[in-house]
C-alpha cells in the first residue's frame, strides 16, 4: 500500500475535479479560510509565540496552505511570525506546492517526515493524511485469525493469508465474538504519528488538528479502497496507478489522547463531525458573504453546493471527523463545544 501510493503520487496529478479525487480545500476556499481563522485564534491562545511553526502533513497541491496564508496575510503580526513546514514525500507534489505558495513571503521548508521538523511552538494541520497510511488486515477463518495480504499470481495480484502469532493481533476483547470472514484493520504507523505529536506538545505549546474520513469505534470491517477518476476501483488492480486509502479509526486517536494525557500535559478535543466543526467556525456566515459578492447565478450555486457538500451529513459532514490534540494549558479550541 505504501509503495503503490509513493509511485502513484510521484507520477500522477491526483487531486482535482479533472483528476482522480477531490479534497475539501479543492471544493471551496471556505474550508481553508475557516482553518486559517482557527490558526489565528490558536496562536493568540498560545500567547502569540514569535516565531511559530505552521506544519501541514500531506499538503496535496498546497491549496489548503495557500487559503490559510491568505487569511493570515491580513494580520501583520501572525504573518510575520509564521514559519511553514510541509511534510511531503512526493517530489511532484513538492514542486506543485512550491508553485502554489510562491506569492507568500513566510519561509517554507519541506520534510520527508515529521521527525525532521525542529521543535518549536507549533500548530499542525493534517487533512486527509491519515487515511493514506498503510494498514494491516486480519481475517477470521474457521481455525483462527490470520493476516490478510497480497501475493503475485502471474501478472495479477490476489488476496492471500498467512498464520500469525496472536500477539500481533489488535485487542479484540471489547468486540463481539468473531465469525468467519470478519476483518479487523490496524494502522501500525498511526500510534507513531500520534506519539511524535505528543512528544512535541510536552516540550512546546501547540495544537494538532486532524481531519479525515473514518469510523468512531473499533469494529470489524473492510475499508481498504482505491479511487480512480472519482470512482471506487479494485485496489488490487493497476498498482501505482490509483490512490489507496483506508478509513481512520478515531477510537485509536481518542484512546491514545486519554492514556497519554494521564502521563503528559496533553488534552484531546473531539472527535466531532466535519459539518458541525465548520458550522461552529462560521461557515454559514462566510457562505452568505461570498453569496452577496457572487457575480453570477452560477457562482452562487457553486457556493451553495460547496457548503452543502462540506457540511451535510449525507455528504462529508458526518463521515469526515475532526479531532484536536492540544497542550493542556490552552483553552478549548475553537469549533469544539
Amino acid at each position: 500500500m505504501a509503495q503503490c501510493n509513493v509511485d502513484y503520487y510521484g507520477r500522477h496529478d491526483s487531486i482535482g475535479a479533472a483528476a482522480d479525487f477531490i479534497t475539501a480545500p479543492e471544493i471551496s476556499q471556505m474550508f481553508g479560510e475557516l482553518l486559517g481563522a482557527w490558526v489565528i485564534a490558536r496562536w493568540h491562545a498560545m500567547d502569540a509565540p514569535t516565531p511559530f511553526q505552521l506544519i501541514e502533513l500531506g499538503p496535496g497541491k498546497g491549496t489548503l496552505m495557500a487559503d490559510m496564508l491568505r487569511v493570515l496575510r491580513n494580520h501583520a503580526d501572525i504573518y510575520a511570525a509564521v514559519r511553514i513546514h510541509l511534510v511531503e514525500t512526493s517530489p511532484k507534489l513538492h514542486a506543485t506546492q512550491k508553485e502554489t505558495l510562491q506569492d507568500f513571503t513566510p519561509p517554507v521548508t519541506w520534510h520527508d517526515n515529521l521527525q525532521t521538523v525542529p521543535p518549536a511552538p507549533f500548530i499542525l494541520i493534517a487533512n486527509e493524511f491519515l487515511d493514506a497510511l498503510p494498514i494491516q488486515q486480519f481475517i477470521y477463518t474457521l481455525a483462527d485469525w490470520q493476516e490478510r495480504g497480497v501475493r503475485r499470481d502471474g501478472e495479477k495480484l490476489t488476496w492471500a493469508t498467512r498464520d500469525i502469532n496472536n500477539d500481533a493481533l489488535p485487542d479484540t476483547r471489547h468486540l463481539p465474538a468473531p465469525v468467519p470472514g470478519n476483518i479487523l484493520e490496524h494502522c501500525p504507523a498511526l500510534p507513531d504519528i500520534l506519539q511524535s505529536i505528543s512528544t512535541r506538545l510536552t516540550v512546546h505549546s501547540g495544537a494538532a488538528l486532524l481531519i479525515d474520513y473514518g469510523y468512531a469505534r473499533t469494529d470489524y470491517g473492510d475499508t481498504f479502497q482505491a479511487v480512480a477518476r472519482h470512482q471506487y476501483a479494485n485496489p488490487l488492480e493497476n498498482p501505482g496507478e490509483q490512490d489507496l486509502t483506508a478509513h481512520v479509526n478515531f477510537a485509536v486517536i481518542e484512546n491514545f489522547g486519554k492514556i497519554q494525557g494521564q502521563k503528559t500535559p496533553l488534552k484531546i478535543w473531539g472527535h466531532i463531525g466535519q459539518g458541525e466543526f465548520l458550522i461552529n467556525l462560521g461557515l454559514q456566515l462566510r457562505a452568505e458573504k461570498l453569496l452577496a459578492n457572487a457575480a453570477t447565478p452560477e457562482d452562487k450555486m457553486e457556493i451553495i453546493e460547496a457548503a452543502h457538500r462540506l457540511t451535510h451529513p449525507s455528504e462529508m459532514g458526518s463521515l469526515f471527523k475532526v479531532i484536536c490534540l492540544s497542550s493542556s494549558d490552552l483553552p478549548p479550541p475553537e469549533g469544539f463545544k
